[in-house]
C-alpha cells in the first residue's frame, strides 16, 4: 500500500468537489429539453432513456444531501478506494482513476441519452445494438482531456486491430470482433461523446457526423403519440416501443424450445389479448420537479380503453370510509379495489382460453378439492368485499416488519361466518391432540372476539390473528396488533386522511385508483436502530474500509451512515397511484429523494428492460469465454490421462492427445479463432517438468496451456494451470504469469 499513498492523496484532492455531482445532480442552470438527442436516433429505437439537468434540481433534498460533507465524505472516500482498484496504465503510466471524477463531473452537467436501437438475431444469440451519447458543448475540451488516459488504456489492450475514423472535429475508434465487424465504437462526433455497442456503428456514425437522421425518433408518430401525452419538461424521460419489445419477447420464448414455452407461442395472440397488452402502442415515462419533489408519470399508451387483466388495475380509489381504518402515523400503506370473485372468474376464463382443456381440467380439480374441504371457492370469494387495505403503524405496535395489518370489507356476513366456522373445524382437526402444542385461541377484549393461532412455545415468532369488527375483517401477525386495529376501527380517531404529508403526496399523484404510500421519516425511525446494529456488526467482522492513505484514514462501516436526525433531513414521502385515462393507464409516483427511495430504484420497468436485454440475449464475448474455458478443461483432463498412461510424461503436442485420449478436435479450436499463427491453443513445455503430475509444489501457479486466439483479440485469454483450474487473465497479467510460470517450473525441477 505504501507505493499508492501519493496517488491516494492526489485522488482524494481531485474528489474533494465531486460529491454534488455523484448522482446526476450537478446543476449548471441548463435549459431543459424534454427529450434530448432524439433527433439523432432512428425512429425504430426500441428503448430510449434521456436526461436533461435543470436549475430546479438544486432545490431538492437530493442536491442538499449530496452537498452535505458529513453525509458524503465517507462515501466519497469509499468511491476513491474503488477507483484505486481499477486497472490503470501499464508500466507506471498515468492513472486512469485520477481522471474519472472530473470526467463524471463534466458528463452529468450535460444532456445525454442511452438508447437500445435494435436486436439483430444471429445463429445462436441476439446481437444488441445500443448507443450512449452525451452532448458536451463547452465541456468538450475538458471531457476529452480527462478521457484521454482511458482511451490510451483501451488502445493498449486492443492493439493493432483498433481502427480510427477522423472527420473534421470528429474522431471515432472502433474495436472489431473476430469477424472484422465493429464490436465497440467510441469517440467524439463534433461536441457529442459517443459509445456504440454492436456491429451497426458503420451505418450509425456517418449519419451522426452529418448531423441528421431522416427518419428520427423525435418526429416518430409512435414516439410523439406516447411521450407527447405526458405533460411537462422532464429532467428524465424514458420510452419503450412496446410492439418491438413484444416481438423480442416472442423470439426469446421461441428460442427456449421446450414444450411449455411453445404452448405460449402457439397461443401468442390469445395471450396478449387476455393479458390486455394487445392494444398497447407504447410506454413512456417523464420525471419532473414539482414542489421540490420528483414526480414521475408513466403512461401505458393504449388504443382504446385498457382491457383484459390490465384493465383490472384501472379501478376506482378505495372509499374514504375504508381509508379511515389506516392510522395517521402509518409508515407505509396500500389501498386497492379488488373483487375476488370477479377476478377469479376472469383469470380462470383467460387461462382456459389460452391453455385449453388442460387448464379447464386443472381448475375443475381445484374447485372440487375446495368443495370437498367444505370451502367452495365461489362461496368464499363472494363473501369478501372489494376494498382492501394494508398498513404498518407504530401506534399499533408496528416496528420494522411486526405491524403489518390487512383490512377488507365483508360483503356477505352469513357466507363469511360459514367460511370461518369451516376453517375453525379444519384447524381443530389438523392440530388437535394432547401432544400438539398448536392451538386455536380466543381473546375477548372489550367485546371484541379475537382469534389467533398459538404455534407452540418455540414454533414460530408470530401468532397469526384475526377478528371481525362490524363489516370489516382484520388480519395480522399478532393478536395485540389486531386488538389495536379493532379499537381504532370502533372508536375512530385521526386517520391517514388527517396526515398532511399524505394529503400533499396524494395531491401530487391524484386521488384516483390504487394507492401506495410510504413515509420516509417513519420508515427511517423504525428501521434505523436495526440498521445501525447490523452495519456495526458487519463492520466488526469485516474491519471496515481503508482509503489507501494511512491507518488514521480508516473508514468504518458505521461511518458510512450519518446520524438519524441528519438522515431525516433528506428523506421524503413516496406515493404511487394508477388511474385509467382516455390515453391509457397513467401511473403517477412522487418521491422526495430518489437516492433514498426503494421505489425509485425498482419502479422503472423501461430502465430495467434496457439493462436486462443484454443479459437475456447473452453477449457474444461471454459465451465465447465459457466455450474457451470448457475446451481448456478438456485439454487438462486429457493431459492427466496421458501422463498416467505414460509414466508421468507430458504430451509432446495437442495432436497426440486427440489421437490417444479421445480429445475432440473441437477442444483444440478456439471460439475466438482461428489464430494468426494457425494454433489456437498453445501447449507449453517445461522440459522434464510436468506440472500436472501429482501434487507438486507450485503447480496451481504454472500455466500449462492458454488460448492464443483469444489473446489476439486484445481483451485477454483463458489459461489452464497445473492443478487443472482455468482462469481468464488480462493480457498484461497473462504475460507476467507466463514469465512466473517459467521460474516456478525451474524451481519445481530443482526439488529433490
Amino acid at each position: 500500500m505504501t507505493q499508492n499513498r501519493p496517488v491516494a492523496r492526489g485522488a482524494r484532492k481531485s474528489l474533494r468537489g465531486f460529491a454534488p455531482f455523484l448522482a446526476l445532480i450537478s446543476i449548471a442552470s441548463l435549459t431543459a429539453r424534454a427529450q434530448p438527442l432524439t433527433d439523432r436516433l432512428p425512429a425504430s429505437t426500441m428503448v430510449y432513456v434521456g436526461w436533461s439537468p435543470n436549475a430546479a434540481l438544486q432545490g431538492t433534498a437530493t442536491a442538499k444531501m449530496l452537498a452535505d460533507e458529513r453525509f458524503m465524505v465517507p462515501w466519497r472516500q469509499l468511491f476513491q478506494e474503488m477507483l484505486l482498484e481499477m486497472p490503470d496504465g501499464a508500466d507506471g503510466g498515468e492513472r486512469v482513476s485520477l481522471h474519472l471524477p472530473q470526467l463524471l463531473m463534466d458528463a452529468v452537467q450535460c444532456e445525454g441519452c442511452f438508447a437500445l436501437l435494435e436486436l439483430k438475431q444471429g445463429k445462436n444469440r441476439f446481437n444488441p445494438q445500443s448507443v450512449l451519447m452525451i452532448d458536451l458543448g463547452a465541456k468538450r475540451k475538458s471531457f476529452e482531456e480527462h478521457f484521454k488516459p482511458i482511451h490510451l488504456r483501451m488502445k493498449e489492450r486492443v492493439g493493432e486491430r483498433l481502427k480510427m475514423v477522423k472527420l473534421e472535429k470528429s474522431w471515432v475508434y472502433t474495436k472489431p470482433d473476430r469477424e472484422g465487424k465493429a464490436h465497440v465504437t467510441w469517440g467524439f462526433v463534433g461536441d457529442t461523446f459517443v459509445v456504440f455497442l454492436g456491429d451497426g456503428a458503420e451505418e450509425f456514425v456517418p449519419k451522426l457526423v452529418k448531423g441528421k437522421i431522416d427518419a428520427n425518433l423525435k418526429t416518430s408518430p409512435a414516439f410523439l403519440n406516447c411521450v407527447g401525452k405526458i405533460p411537462g419538461d422532464a429532467v428524465f424521460t424514458t420510452y419503450l416501443d412496446s410492439k418491438g419489445s413484444l416481438n423480442l419477447v416472442r423470439r426469446l420464448v421461441e428460442r427456449e424450445g421446450n414444450a411449455d414455452m411453445q404452448v405460449l407461442v402457439r397461443n401468442w395472440d390469445k395471450l396478449l389479448g387476455e393479458v390486455g397488452i394487445d392494444n398497447v402502442i407504447g410506454v413512456a415515462e417523464k420525471t419532473v420537479i414539482e414542489d421540490r419533489q420528483f414526480v414521475t408519470r408513466t403512461l401505458v399508451r393504449t388504443d382504446g380503453p385498457a382491457r383484459g387483466m390490465l384493465g383490472l388495475i384501472a379501478q376506482p380509489a378505495v372509499d374514504p370510509a375504508m381509508m379511515k381504518v389506516i392510522p395517521q402515523d402509518a409508515m407505509a400503506a396500500a389501498a386497492v379495489r379488488l373483487d375476488p370473485a370477479k377476478t377469479y372468474d376472469q383469470l380462470k376464463a383467460s387461462i382456459i382460453n389460452i391453455a385449453g382443456d388442460d387448464a379447464k381440467q386443472a381448475f375443475t380439480q381445484l374447485e372440487q378439492g375446495a368443495e370437498g374441504m367444505g370451502l367452495p371457492l365461489k362461496t368464499v370469494l363472494e363473501a369478501l368485499g372489494d376494498q382492501w387495505v394494508v398498513y404498518n403503524a407504530t401506534s399499533q405496535g408496528g416496528f420494522a416488519l411486526t405491524g403489518w395489518t390487512l383490512v377488507t370489507n365483508v360483503r356477505d356476513a352469513e357466507k363469511f361466518n360459514k367460511t370461518l366456522n369451516t376453517l375453525r373445524g379444519m384447524i381443530a382437526k389438523a392440530f388437535g391432540g394432547d401432544d400438539n402444542r398448536t392451538r386455536l385461541r380466543v381473546l375477548d377484549v372489550d367485546g371484541i372476539k379475537i382469534e389467533y393461532l398459538e404455534l407452540g412455545h418455540w414454533g414460530a415468532p408470530f401468532s397469526p390473528a384475526w377478528a371481525v369488527i362490524g363489516d370489516k375483517f382484520v388480519l395480522s401477525l399478532y393478536p395485540q396488533i389486531v386488538e389495536d386495529a379493532a379499537r381504532h376501527i370502533k372508536d375512530g380517531g385521526k386517520s391517514i386522511l388527517d396526515n398532511p404529508e399524505y394529503v400533499a403526496a396524494r395531491k401530487r399523484t391524484g386521488d384516483d385508483g390504487p394507492m401506495f404510500y410510504a413515509s420516509g421519516a417513519k420508515v427511517t425511525e423504525n428501521i434505523y436502530p436495526v440498521g445501525l446494529l447490523i452495519v456495526s456488526a458487519l463492520n466488526s467482522f469485516g474491519g471496515g474500509f481503508h482509503d489507501g492513505a494511512a491507518d488514521d484514514g480508516k473508514i468504518s462501516g458505521a461511518d458510512l451512515i450519518p446520524s438519524m436526525q441528519r438522515l431525516l433531513q433528506y428523506v421524503g414521502n413516496d406515493a404511487i397511484t394508477v388511474k385509467a385515462t382516455p390515453d391509457g393507464l397513467l401511473k403517477t409516483r412522487t418521491v422526495g429523494n430518489p437516492l433514498l427511495s426503494p421505489l425509485a430504484w425498482i419502479d422503472s420497468p423501461i430502465i430495467w428492460l434496457a439493462l436486462g436485454i443484454p443479459t437475456m440475449t447473452e453477449f457474444e464475448g461471454d459465451a465465447d469465454r465459457t466455450t474457451s474455458a470448457a475446451n481448456l478443461r478438456q485439454v487438462g483432463q486429457a493431459i492427466m490421462l496421458y501422463s498416467n498412461e505414460n509414466k508421468g510424461k507430458f504430451p509432446p503436442d495437442l495432436a497426440t492427445l486427440t489421437k490417444t485420449q479421445d480429445l475432440p478436435q473441437e477442444a483444440i479450436k478456439s471460439p475466438f479463432g482461428p489464430a494468426k499463427g494457425g494454433t489456437d491453443i498453445i501447449l507449453l513445455q517445461y522440459g522434464a517438468v510436468n506440472p500436472m503430475t501429482g501434487n507438486q509444489p507450485g503447480s496451481a501457479e504454472i500455466i500449462v496451456a492458454y488460448d492464443q486466439a483469444a489473446l489476439e483479440q486484445g481483451d485477454g485469454a483463458n489459461a489452464l494451470f497445473g492443478d487443472g483450474h482455468v482462469a481468464w487473465l488480462a493480457p498484461d497479467v497473462l504475460k507476467r504469469a507466463l514469465e512466473e510460470s517459467k521460474k516456478k517450473a525451474v524451481l519445481q525441477n530443482a526439488q529433490p
